[in-house]
């Protein structure tokens, strides 16, 4: 049945890219745009310098036998190494990978929490796994969820986003692993280590890729991330926002000071308590000092000094303007604060073009017509996407489109006659 059901399949997305993350962006006035993000798993297993070739990879696949789960896991990542190398897809119908997936699936059940986390990752990297396969990995995950590692679990929404699950179909193993999260978030370890900022991110982005909204998760995150804020990197800043942004939650009570810590960590085991009723309004009124969102621009402002060590990147900046925008939230401080960074870069004239389009849609959508800052986003837009100069705009998406866009909001703010 397994040799069938893997010849029938239809090839996967293409193998030479990264692992691609769609950030649905919020609000009908915002253009679509696909945010693509490398791979952010850790290096689970090393690689070769110089991978073996495909077909000498299935050659020993092929010939295997009485494999561990683990050597399972490595059997599977070599071919999918082999065949991103080489650009291949063909490995899918090939009897050999096919036979080791039939003999894999027969020993799932001998697989420890850890395995099962690697497989994901491993399918994660190409994009792709079969949904026979997927139904009972997740069942297997959802039972030993208790098991896994923190990293783990909060890497796990991040690789089943970037697999092209739907929340839809994974309700009740996003579920499961939300709630052990928050089960570990409540209860952390004794040793005084701070939670890892970079995996409460990963798990932050992973629920707004999968669009799976659980006010208890998020709200537990934003309150172990809070007293790290200053820490993260411009790109860990930027991915919150925007992730917050598309989950619809903008604003995020978190715990007092007095009720955590000194880590940080929630001292409360009790996440109803977390989000009161109409706790997600995009006001800030009644949320005080301790709003997640004010501390959050605070901590971007701080990247958006010359003199910062980690200076936010063009790209980020367009991110964080999309998360305002989409969100309607319109911080007027530190909305000046991003338009003095635009026209200290010489409005952007040198950012890249979809960057320069992306602010300019969400400047427009926030009704921001700085002419000094719009112009040369356009101009950069316009031109660079336009054609006019060949070279630049020749790998973007539909140039004469975007140059459209460009032109109809330069019309619409009065940069230029109709």
């Amino acid at each position: 049945m397994w040799k069938k059901a893997i010849r029938g399949l239809k090839l996967p997305c293409s193998l030479n890219q990264s692992v691609s993350l769609r950030l649905l962006e919020r609000g009908c006035r915002v253009p679509p745009r696909l945010l693509l993000h490398r791979c952010p798993f850790p290096q689970t297993f090393s690689t070769r310098s110089t991978p073996m070739s495909l077909e000498n990879t299935l050659k020993i696949v092929g010939s295997a036998t009485g494999m561990s789960p683990k050597e399972y896991v490595v059997y599977v990542n070599n071919v999918f190494n082999a065949a991103i190398s080489e650009g291949r897809t063909d490995f899918w119908t090939d009897e050999r990978f096919a036979d080791l997936i039939g003999k894999m699936q027969a020993k799932l059940i001998s697989f420890e929490a850890a395995d099962l986390y690697r497989l994901i990752v491993s399918f994660a990297r190409v994009q792709f796994w079969p949904s026979m396969l997927r139904d009972r990995v997740l069942d297997l995950v959802v039972d030993s969820v208790g098991e896994l590692e923190f990293e783990h679990l909060c890497h796990l929404p991040l690789a089943l986003s970037a697999l092209g699950s739907a929340a839809e179909g994974l309700s009740s193993s996003i579920q499961a692993i939300c709630e052990e999260i928050e089960k570990r978030l409540q209860a952390p370890p004794s040793d005084g280590v701070p939670l890892p900022r970079r995996e409460l991110v990963f798990a932050l982005l992973g629920l707004s890729n999968l669009l799976y909204r659980r006010e208890a998760t998020v709200s537990l995150i934003c309150t172990a991330l809070r007293p790290q804020l200053s820490k993260c990197s411009s790109a860990q800043l930027a991915t919150i926002a925007l992730s917050l942004s598309t989950l619809g939650c903008s604003e995020i009570p978190t715990i007092a000071p007095e009720e955590t810590t000194k880590n940080g960590h929630p001292a409360s085991s009790d996440s109803s308590d977390i989000f009161p009723p109409a706790s997600l309004s995009l006001s800030t009124e009644g949320l005080g000092a301790f709003a997640f969102a004010s501390r959050l621009d605070a901590a971007i402002a701080e990247r958006l000094e010359p003199s910062a060590a980690d200076p936010m990147r063009p790209g980020q900046i367009a991110n964080v303007l999309v998360a305002l925008a989409s969100s309607q939230r319109l911080p007027m401080a530190f909305l000046s604060d991003i338009l003095r960074e635009i026209r200290r870069s010489h409005g952007g004239s040198a950012w890249p073009p979809e960057d320069a389009l992306t602010a300019a849609w969400a400047l427009c959508c926030m009704s921001l017509f700085d002419k000094d800052v719009l112009r040369p986003l356009l101009e950069r837009a316009a031109v660079c996407l336009g054609g006019e100069t060949g070279e630049e705009g020749g790998g973007v998406g539909s140039v004469a489109a975007v140059w459209r866009q460009a032109r109809q909001i330069a019309v619409c703010v009065g940069l230029e006659g109709g």
